[in-house]
Parts: structure tokens; sequence; C-alpha cells
């Protein structure tokens, strides 16, 4: 065990001084487009070989937790949606230096996961690099040449999104999780006054969308408290903290309302590009519009034919809306007609032995 302790130790240190010409002890090493040392490739030993797939692997683990918790801690939201509940009580910063920040650490991550070469790694983790390696080039598309963040002052998508999969989901007592709701809410006010200085060139449309989306927030927050009060939970704290963050989010609205704003929101021809190339799709711009003129046409031909078997002397509009105009008049018939629909076809499940339906088991079609 210790022999093989300082064996490590050494090589370790010999990956690490890889754009040195020689090691402490004089060894040379020559660097590949591989990016593995001449030396260890000369050794026969299956141990050599062994040990240094093992540092890759596990340099390239160590790399993906560092990468995966650094993204968890800037959006925390999102991490309480993959399960890391040591999150649910946080709320993502809405300063702009923040925001340009984690844009650097990814610029950083993708050199780091560039440098790493596959040859050291196991198959599946030379997928997963090379996933990441995508990933982190669209995302820094988006962050730093598209930059949607500085136009889309729609905040409530965000505050929306930690609330509500506090809860809807029930990974704990709705006790437990009305206590993290509560300790978002609270946070809230200081979110929003943070996400002003994102904002830099706004959209128009979506500034009023986000002003739609400041005034149907609210009544989010009375589905919490009703959904409280009904357990028998005590929604003072909740209620307060809720009140300051509408009050924030009209402040919000308003200043929305000083905003010049800009009226175009595409991305424009060359960007586009740019995104179609991070995508890795394989087509330009002018190939997919091609490719969906063509399936238009062809879409079109077929629909014709299918109208015309319908009814020859019609034109494709007007059987389009005699099948439209063919339906119950009613909501609660069209309950009742659908439920019919569906007893047939579970019918024809059992008869034909698609499956296999418990005994006793009931369709009910009701409104929702």
């Amino acid at each position: 065990m210790g022999a093989e302790y300082y064996v490590y130790k050494d090589f370790l240190l010999l990956y690490k001084q890889k754009n040195k010409s020689k090691n402490e002890k004089g060894i040379l090493i020559s660097q590949v487009k591989t990016g593995t040392p001449a030396w260890v490739r000369g050794f026969t030993q299956p141990f050599y070989t062994h040990l240094y797939t093992s540092i890759m692997n596990d340099e390239f683990d160590a790399l993906v937790h560092e990468a995966f918790y650094s993204f968890m801690d800037f959006r925390p939201d999102i991490a309480t949606a993959f399960g890391l509940h040591q999150y649910d009580k946080k709320m993502p910063s809405g300063l702009r230096e923040s925001q340009l920040t984690f844009i650097k650490s990814m610029s950083e991550y993708l050199g780091k996961f560039q440098s790493i070469p596959d040859e050291g790694l196991t198959p599946d983790r030379q997928i997963d690099r090379n996933l990441m390696i995508s990933v982190l080039k669209y995302q820094l598309l988006n962050e730093e040449e598209i930059r949607q963040w500085e136009k889309d002052p729609d905040l409530v998508e965000i505050i929306g999104f930690a609330l509500h999969i506090l809860f809807s989901r029930e990974f704990a007592p709705f006790e437990e999780r009305l206590q993290s709701i509560i300790a978002r809410l609270e946070k809230c006010p200081q979110f929003i006054e943070e996400f002003k200085s994102k904002i830099r060139t706004p959209v128009a449309l979506w500034r009023d969308i986000a002003k739609e989306s400041c005034n149907a927030l609210p009544m989010f927050f009375e589905t919490i408290s009703n959904a409280a009060q009904k357990q028998g939970l005590d929604t003072t704290e909740l209620d307060e903290s809720s009140a300051k963050t509408v009050d924030t989010l009209s402040e919000y609205a308003e200043w929305l309302d000083t905003l010049t704003c800009e009226t175009e929101f595409a991305i424009g021809r060359e960007l586009f590009e740019k995104l179609l190339e991070a995508r890795e799709l394989g087509f330009r711009a002018d190939e997919i519009l091609k490719l969906g003129e063509d399936y238009l046409t062809k879409e079109k031909a077929r629909l014709k034919n299918l109208a015309s078997k319908i009814d020859p002397s019609s034109s494709v509009e007007e059987v389009r809306n005699r099948i439209r105009s063919d339906h119950p008049p009613t909501f609660q018939e069209t309950i009742k007609a659908y439920e019919k629909a569906i007893t047939k076809m579970r019918a024809l499940v059992s008869e034909k032995g698609f499956a296999t339906l418990p005994e006793g088991e009931r369709l009910i079609v009701e409104e929702t």
C-alpha cells in the first residue's frame, strides 16, 4: 500500500507538470495531442495504465462535481427541483455582477473540460465530457452574445418556479415545505430590487409580459395561503412576507414603465447561425427553411388528398370547417361523448388483450 501511494503521488505530480519538458526527477515527458505522457504509453504493465486511467477519471469526476454545484449555488431553485433540499430556503442572486461571475465560471469550466483528454477516460465519461463541452458552449453563446438576461425583465418566472416547486412536490410534510416557502418569500423583495441591475436593453413585448406576470403572481400567494389554512397552519408569516413581495412587485411594475425599450426581439441572422452551430443540428438557417418549406408543401398535398376523399366538391378549408363544427353543443355533453369514446377504446384494449385491466377498475372522466 505504501509503495502504491508514492507511485500515485509521483504520477499525479508528473501529470500536473505536463507543460514542463522535465519533471523533478529528470524524466522526459513528451506530450502528444491526446494529452497522454509518452512514458506512460511505453509501459506494458497493466498497473500503470490502470493508474493513469484512475487518476484521469477521478479528476474528471471531481470537475463534474465542482461544476455541478457551482451551478446549483447560482440557481438554488433548480437545485430544489433536482432534490437537493439543502437549497430549499435560498433564492438566486438578482445582481448583474453575479450573472457576470457565473458567465466567467462557465468559460473557465469549458476550458477545464476541454483540457482533459478523452484517452484516459472510460467510455461513459468520454460521452459525459463531450456533452459538458457542448452544453457549456451553447450556454456561453446564450449568456455572452445573445444576452437575453439583459433584455427580458420577467423575474416572476424565477420567483414562481422557486415557490411552486416547494408547493407542489410532496417530498416533505407541507408544514416543513411552507417554512421554506416563507424563507424564499422573505428574500424576494431583495431579489426583485437586485434584478433591476441586469436589465440594459429591454424588449417592449417582454416588458409588457413582465408587467402582466407581476399582476398575476399574487393570486398564487393566495393559493398557498388557502392551502395552509385548510391544513390548520398559521399563515401569519406567510401572509406578511407575501404582502411585502406584492408591494415590491408593484413598485417593480411601475419601474418597468420608465424603461426605454427596443421593439425587436429577434437575435438576427448572424447570431442565429451561431446558435444553430452551437446546437449541433447539422443544418444552416437556409437549409432548415428549405426543409420546412418542403414539409409544408407535402402536408398541403396530403390534406388536399384527404379532403377530396371526404368531399371531392369542397376545398380543404371547407372540409376543415365542417369537421370543426361537428362537436357536442355543450361542455357537459362533450364530457359524455369523451367518456363514451374512451369506454369504447377501453373495451377494445381488453377484448384484443393489449393489456390486462385490474378487476373492478373503473374509468372516470371528470372536469378539471
